[in-house]
């Protein structure tokens, strides 16, 4: 479903490869020695102390246009940090997600599409991604990235990430869903068959070995 995803839908979320951004130091940077595309990548770190500093939240580009009920596939790639100042915790991660705004009541809600843990990512470019489905009465939206406040995020935890991508994919995670769930169904049809069958056999096998039993009765 992801590789149809590009070729079919736009990209909602503006500089997706962090061209735009100079600064140079704090919890997002740009950072030029490593990227996937383009002419650099975004550093992420977490500049808020272990645990009791909060959720290190930050956003990037415009709000783009969000509806509710609808669903949307968001995708990134990410690796390690060859500048890395500490070891990561095998427990660390960061979020990927998108923030979306109601403008009717002022009100903000986080929506997480993947959980991506430090400790599992190399000195190569990977993608992760996910879903999220947008509440109703919010219709806007923006990248969400976010250190949670958690103990294993320690301070100065950091993550490389590059070329975020974000669409509407209602209609293909819907038919993907519904062919699934299509697909468990038969599944499971197919089980219930095999296991009415694995009865009958066995009944005629306890039928024979009682007729056998009762052949060398007959003939003592």
């Amino acid at each position: 479903l992801s590789a149809s995803l590009q070729a079919q839908g736009a990209n909602l979320q503006q500089d997706g490869g962090f061209e735009t951004l100079t600064a140079t130091s704090g919890a997002m940077s740009a950072f030029t020695a490593d990227k996937y595309s383009g002419s650099q990548c975004l550093k992420f770190v977490r500049v808020a102390p272990t645990g009791s500093g909060g959720n290190n939240d930050i956003y990037w580009g415009n709000f783009f246009d969000v509806a509710g009920g609808r669903t949307y596939y968001v995708e990134a790639y990410v690796r390690r940090d060859p500048n890395e100042t500490v070891t990561p915790n095998p427990h660390a991660y960061f979020t990927l997600g998108i923030n979306v705004l109601s403008p009717l009541t002022g009100a903000y809600h986080w929506l997480a599409a993947k959980q991506v843990k430090l400790a599992a990512l190399s000195n190569t470019w990977s993608k992760v991604s996910g879903y999220i489905t947008v509440p109703n009465n919010y219709d806007k939206g923006r990248l969400w990235l976010a250190f949670p406040a958690n103990a294993n995020n320690v301070q100065n935890s950091s993550v490389l990430i590059d070329a975020v991508f974000i669409t509407d994919a209602t209609e293909g995670f819907n038919a993907q869903s519904t062919a699934d769930a299509t697909s468990s169904a038969l599944t499971t049809t197919n089980t219930e068959v095999s296991r009415i069958n694995g009865v009958v056999v066995a009944q005629g096998t306890s039928i024979t070995d009682l007729q056998a039993g009762l052949t060398t009765a007959n003939n003592n």
